[in-house]
């Protein structure tokens, strides 16, 4: 830990003042400061008093202010695990997506295309595990043997082509004439006809 980390004489000061006058300040920790009491002086936990007596130790005590750098140390330690565990607002946000683009997808197949939900694992499964910006790349292809004129496929890309494109959590974020206007725009370069691109239009819309 670096020196300037050491309690200054600007900290001390009023400690300083208040010893010089005889004013009982110190209280009996014996050669050492409580583990306790390093830890709350780290999380700034102490009152102002407190945290002056304990300054004013620190400056003198090499032991304790190494146990004090090692506390801060192991904290910093644990801190940064904690935030590479947690996930990250744009991890969160591409979760959102794909739960609404998983949603909106399923429902629209069992309104307009419940045969292809017989192969529906294996739809989700080229897609699942994808980014959102690969799905948004794929394109139609065979599933299980079957012609390639996969409207999930087509429909997912669409989806996440327009969640993508907006940074949007949900398609009701975006306002009706827009997204009409990105479906009419992006449809038939993610494989829909013009035809399966009105009826999606319409899903979405309410009128499906």
């Amino acid at each position: 830990m670096p020196l300037s980390q050491r309690p200054n004489e600007f900290e001390l000061q009023p400690f300083l003042m208040q010893a010089f006058r005889g004013q009982a300040v110190m209280p009996e920790y014996g050669d050492h400061l409580p583990q306790e009491l390093l830890i709350a002086y780290a999380a700034e936990e102490l009152d102002r008093s407190e945290r002056m007596t304990v300054a004013a130790h620190l400056n003198s005590c090499g032991q304790c202010f190494e146990a004090l750098s090692d506390l801060r140390a192991a904290w910093d330690r644990l801190s940064d695990r904690l935030s590479a565990a947690l996930p990250q607002p744009d991890q969160l946000l591409e979760r959102a997506q794909k739960n609404e683009l998983f949603e909106q997808l399923k429902g629209f197949l069992n309104l307009h295309r419940p045969q292809e939900l017989e192969v529906w694992g294996e739809i989700w499964e080229l897609l699942a595990e994808r980014p959102l910006r690969e799905i948004a790349h794929a394109r139609p292809q065979p599933v299980r043997g079957a012609t390639d004129d996969r409207i999930a496929v087509a429909v997912a890309a669409l989806l996440a082509t327009i969640l993508e494109r907006e940074h949007a959590r949900s398609l009701g974020d975006i306002p009706p004439r827009r997204l009409g206007e990105l479906i009419e725009h992006h449809g038939t370069e993610c494989g829909l006809s013009a035809e399966w691109s009105g009826q999606l239009r319409s899903y979405l819309l309410g009128k499906g």
